[in-house]
Formats: structure tokens, sequence, C-alpha cells
């Protein structure tokens, strides 16, 4: 099986390649110029910028399921990501998202998983263990927003073009990365080994 696959070159999308290559998947990945790439992933990379649709094309062609993880963010922001320039925010995220897609279908892709998130239903006031797919989804962040919107796009391949697609809500993503330098809050582990003071 043949997977392309988004965000490999981040903390998310690494742990996702490291489980479909354990698995014996072969992997297809898409990493802008210049972004991290794992070098002991063996992970066929491809350079090109998320949203543009000749990248897409290249990362889809032949693959027999997508897995789109790849959020364009300001860095260390998951909500509040869009940072000062909202505009373009929406224009990668979201259109870069349904032009991947969109190759995705055009090239008879039929399984397609998206990495969404708990953001999608908002800081809510009922318990965490209340949260499930019976409660509403109201975000109140952009983050949010967009993830909601990419569901429904998601759900449309479903029930238009009748995919097998799926969308994932993890309420969080931690553990050791490779290299350990780029787990996620290693700075803050760093600093408390050394004698440092918790951050408020």
């Amino acid at each position: 099986m043949k997977v392309a696959l988004t965000g490999a070159s981040g903390y998310v999308g690494g742990f996702v390649a490291r489980r479909l290559l354990a698995e014996g998947t072969q992997v297809r990945a898409l990493a802008r110029a210049g972004s991290y790439r794992a070098p002991d992933l063996a992970v066929q990379w491809l350079v090109g910028e998320f949203g543009d649709a000749e990248a897409a094309r290249r990362l889809i062609a032949d693959a027999d399921a997508l897995v789109h993880c790849a959020y364009d963010h300001v860095p260390g922001r998951y909500r509040g990501g869009e940072g000062e320039h909202r505009q373009r925010f929406w224009r990668t995220n979201l259109l870069g998202s349904l032009v991947l897609m969109d190759q995705a279908r055009q090239a008879g892709v039929r399984r397609v998983v998206l990495l969404s998130s708990r953001a999608v239903y908002g800081r809510r006031t009922v318990p965490a263990a209340a949260v499930d797919e019976s409660v509403r989804p109201l975000p109140d962040t952009y983050y949010g927003a967009l993830k909601l919107a990419l569901e429904a796009h998601v759900g449309a391949l479903a029930e238009v073009d009748g995919l097998c697609a799926a969308s994932l809500r993890p309420t969080g993503v931690y553990g050791v990365g490779a290299p350990v330098a780029r787990s996620k809050w290693f700075d803050l582990a760093v600093a408390l080994a050394e004698g440092g003071a918790p951050p408020p």
C-alpha cells in the first residue's frame, strides 16, 4: 500500500509516518523547501508548497490513500496559529486542503483521513469525558473553525463521491520526537531538569 502524507516534517505527521512505515506501508510525503526532513525516515520526500496543485498531483500520483496532517501556522501555536495574517492562513490551509483533496479524488484515491482536532468543540464547560461525537461542534477559534470546515468537506467526499473518508479529532498529541530535541515541550523539560522554575 502507498500512502500520500502531508505534514510528515511536522510533529504529528512525523509520528504518523513512523507508524505507517513500521506497518510496511510505502510513504510519499510533501515538504516545503528547507523544512525539516527526518533523515532516518524511509519516506519518498517531494519538495513543494502546500496548496500548489502540481505539488498535490505529484504527491497523490498512484497513491492508495491520503493522510492529511499538514497545518501551516505560526510556530508553536495551533489555536491562534493564524497570527497577524488571517487571509494567508485561510488561503493556505483551507484552499490548499481543498486542492489536495480534489487532486486525490481526481486521481482515483479511495481513502482519505483528515487529522482534525478537539478544537472543533471550542472551550466548553462540560467535562472532557462528556465530549464525544454526539456533542455539537461549536468552534471558538479560527483553528477550530478551519478544522470543522475541512471535516465538512471530507464528509462530502464520502457522501457525494463515495470515498472511504474519516476525520480524527485528537484531544492532544504528545510523545518523544525524533530527534528528541524536536519533542513537544523539550525546552521546558530541559529547563526543569536544570533546576528552573515551572512557568505560571
